[in-house]
């Protein structure tokens, strides 16, 4: 099957089981891009009726979709707000998936911050896929200088620290899936400073299902997700 192909039918999977996923990678990798252009493939092949919540506003994601080449056509984009209560958002809106795509570490998104919980709660409740786009910290594995690789325990530094870790673990295995964007790199390292650049087109998504059996791996070329953007 050709690479691309394999690439939409997995999320169209996503979109058609509902459930809670996280989807992880380091900065600069191209998480963003990549739910663009996976929204427009459900509203072009009439999948579903993907929404965004993000702290980006509704015109500069939408100018940054059409300069890459994509339609934003069938698509809802909602600026993130203190209060944002994602149950409104669903009654109003009747979405089948929703990419919550927040820069801040942990999520406060919900009727009462909610947790990750609440959140799978809510996907199930609501019959809506929940995709959580969350940074991975400097120290992962994929910004090891040998290994270069992300990890299931690179999700701990993605967490509060005023959680244990028992509920660090019952927390993580309410998620359908853990997904890793993993594009080999460079990366500069300074105090306080770090960004990916080198970036390969050659991208894999590595698909964790709890419990911790090997991961299942998509490769695809990042070079097709989008038109006009050079990486580094």
């Amino acid at each position: 099957m050709d690479k691309m192909m394999c690439l939409d039918n997995f999320f169209c999977d996503i979109n058609a089981e509902p459930g809670l996923y996280g989807l992880y990678s380091v900065p600069g990798l191209g998480k963003q891009e990549l739910i663009m252009y996976i929204s427009q493939m459900i509203v072009r092949r009439n999948k579903g009726k993907p929404l965004i919540i993000t702290e980006l506003s509704e015109k500069q994601w939408k100018t940054e979709m059409g300069e890459y080449g994509l339609s934003t056509e069938g698509i809802t984009i909602i600026e993130y707000k203190e209060g944002c209560s994602i149950r409104k958002i669903i009654k109003e809106f009747s979405p089948t998936i929703i990419f919550i795509h927040l820069y801040s570490r942990h999520l406060p998104l919900a009727d009462d911050q909610a947790s990750i919980s609440r959140l799978k709660e809510v996907s199930l409740e609501y019959s809506v896929s929940i995709v959580l786009l969350i940074h991975l910290y400097r120290n992962s594995g994929d910004n090891d200088p040998v290994y270069r690789r992300p990890q299931l325990y690179d999700l701990i530094d993605t967490y509060p620290r005023d959680k244990t870790i028992g509920e660090f673990t019952e927390d993580m295995r309410k998620f359908n899936a853990i997904v890793f964007l993993h594009r080999c790199h460079d990366w500069y390292r300074n105090i306080g400073i770090g960004h990916a650049f080198h970036i390969c087109n050659e991208a894999e998504l590595m698909v964790f299902k709890f419990g911790f059996s090997p991961p299942d791996s998509i490769y695809f070329d990042f070079s097709q997700i989008i038109e006009g953007k050079v990486w580094e």
